[in-house]
């Protein structure tokens, strides 16, 4: 699952103009954001996106408020949106 799980991720991101993706603090911010992802863990998203950032330069990290302040600054997007950075 894990890795089908960073597969994903890293396809959506190099699909973004402005790679971002939402991390999670919770188990159930994770279950309410992801539901693909339910049961398993918050550490474990985390872990999944370490993994893609990898793979794809310049991904930016945050929880969904950080993305979304980030994306009124700048303008940007940043994929706040569901596909890399949940809903």
């Amino acid at each position: 699952m894990t890795a089908e799980a960073v597969g994903e991720l890293v396809d959506a991101l190099r699909d973004m103009a402005e790679p971002a993706v939402a991390v999670y603090r919770t188990d159930a911010e994770l279950a309410a954001d992801r539901p693909e992802a339910a049961g398993m863990p918050a550490r474990w998203w985390q872990h999944v996106v370490v993994r893609a950032r990898a793979e794809v330069p310049g991904v930016v990290v945050g929880t969904k408020a950080n993305l979304r302040t980030r994306a009124r600054r700048t303008g940007r997007q940043d994929g706040a949106g569901r596909v890399g950075g949940g809903g």
